[in-house]
């Protein structure tokens, strides 16, 4: 938020290669915290302040970061788009630094041949100047004398004699000049050998910028195949999950027998990924109605294994003589020996091909879920719950009633004491919530902090008036702001809730 504002400032100030060092920052910042759509929102507002003056290299590390961004968000597509754009500027700015070293270097040579020229044209014009002076000199001596033959000889001997020592020393000084002269073409000369070398250590470099222009489009035509490769086995392993998906889907209990069961209900249900390690489910048996939402261990795959696990099960524990923490029992026996765990290994799963060394209890894997299980007779009005960490909250009359869990996991762990049960009266009109942590362990986007029990049940009261659907719109709008982008979704959320 900060980077942001001073961003803005060294824009407003006229201050562009700051501000563009200020907003790449900020995409660092949000690309560390995998806010990878606000990244690439925030470049993609820098488009605007480039155009034909920018400087190649501002583009070229420009479209750099948009293809390290794309490639974050697996959109190949651009990300090579960006990355030919990258590669483009990066020959163009080597390129122009050659052709700018070429033509510097042609001036030079042209400024020193045109400064010698003049120089040299300046001197024979002056040696010319001088030499039609002494002839000038000659001829109107001559004829001086020619006229004052008689009565001058004597003086025109003198003038003679006069004349050709100034002759003579003009002659000694024309011919320094000539020696000078040559010296300065031998040095033109040398300057043009030097010259000719400065061109060839060009092509030289031409030839060696080629190679590199090769070695890049070899490098290209490789990453381009690596991304194709990628791009296969990201498209096999996504089928594979949305596989998993529609097989886990069909497991959980169908909206239809939910509605026939409970009325007046609603479910909120947020995987974080493709497969949820969250799952509920409801059946009925004579006058029992039985609800069960489970948090398993872990989310995605992992998580999604353990549901199906559990839903399987539930399948053949609940019946009609069954009681809340009889299913929760029952539930675990079937986890710990389904999962063969053991109290004495390392981790949940063991076998003898995969020994496991020896540790305390508290640093051991506890593969197993979490679950609020609750039977409800309408005919006799009363409520029968058992719980394995998820509690049971129970609105009456603006009032809150929290029905505690059992603190110990379905699955190994220190504490295997069998399960409570509580048998509570319940009302018309009393609404009954069940659900996973997913909710109130988020993070806000904004104060960075998680949501909290005590806050969820506070927003359940605000709302639990409303009509069923209404809430679980109100929730799902109330999570969404508070956990911003998808990207930011930290675990699975399911969140029952039933009207009496």
């Amino acid at each position: 938020m900060y980077i942001s504002k001073v961003g803005d400032y060294n824009l407003k100030v006229g201050d562009p290669f700051s501000y563009l060092l200020d907003r790449y920052t900020y995409t660092d910042y949000l690309v560390f915290f995998h806010r990878y759509d606000e990244a690439l929102a925030n470049l993609l507002k820098l488009r605007r302040y480039f155009d034909d003056d920018t400087p190649v290299a501002d583009r070229k590390t420009y479209h750099r970061r948009l293809y390290e961004v794309y490639l974050l968000l697996e959109d190949y597509k651009n990300a090579l788009a960006n990355y030919e754009k990258y590669d483009e500027y990066k020959s163009e700015q080597v390129n122009e630094n050659t052709l700018n070293s070429i033509k510097n270097a042609e001036v030079e040579r042209t400024r020193m041949i045109e400064a010698l020229k003049r120089e040299n044209e300046e001197k024979l014009h002056t040696a010319e100047r001088r030499r039609m002076r002494i002839v000038n000199i000659a001829l109107i001596g001559g004829l001086g004398l020619f006229l004052l033959l008689i009565f001058y000889i004597a003086r025109m001997l003198r003038i003679k004699h006069k004349a050709h020592a100034v002759v003579s020393e003009k002659n000694a000084l024309l011919a320094e000049q000539n020696k000078l002269l040559a010296d300065q073409a031998e040095e033109i000369h040398a300057q043009n050998d030097e010259i000719q070398a400065q061109n060839d250590e060009i092509r030289e470099q031409n030839e060696e910028i080629q190679a590199q222009n090769d070695l890049l489009v070899e490098q290209k035509a490789e990453i381009l195949a690596q991304a194709r490769t990628i791009k296969e086995q990201s498209e096999e392993i996504h089928d594979s999950i949305n596989y998993a998906r529609r097989i886990q889907r069909s497991l959980l209990t169908p909206s239809k027998t939910i509605a026939r069961i409970f009325p007046d209900y609603f479910v909120l249900y947020k995987p974080r990924n493709v497969v949820s390690g969250d799952y509920y489910w409801v059946g009925q048996f004579g006058d029992n109605k039985v609800s069960i939402v489970a948090d398993c261990t872990g989310h995605g795959v992992p998580g999604g294994f353990l549901s199906v696990l559990g839903m399987a099960n539930l399948n053949y524990i609940v019946g009609q003589e069954v009681t809340p923490d009889m299913i929760l029992n029952h539930l675990r026996e079937a986890i710990i020996t389904n999962l063969r765990q053991r109290s004495d290994v390392h981790t949940a799963l063991h076998d003898a091909e995969h020994p496991s060394a020896q540790g305390d209890l508290n640093d051991r894997s506890r593969d197993g879920m979490d679950v609020a299980v609750y039977i409800v007779n309408e005919k006799l009005m009363k409520l029968s719950y058992a719980g394995a960490n998820n509690p049971l909250v129970l609105i009456r009359d603006s009032e809150v009633q929290v029905l505690k869990p059992d603190r110990m996991p379905v699955g190994i762990h220190e504490c295997l004491d069998p399960f409570q049960c509580t048998t509570i009266d319940i009302r018309q009109g009393d609404c009954l919530y069940t659900f996973s942590d997913g909710f109130q362990d988020q993070f806000g986007v904004e104060t960075g902090k998680k949501f909290m029990s005590k806050r969820l049940r506070e927003l359940l009261l605000e709302i639990h008036q409303q009509p069923m659907a209404e809430q679980k719109k109100i929730l799902n709008v109330v999570y969404e702001e508070w956990r911003g982008p998808a990207s930011n979704q930290t675990d699975d959320v399911v969140i029952m809730g039933v009207r009496i």
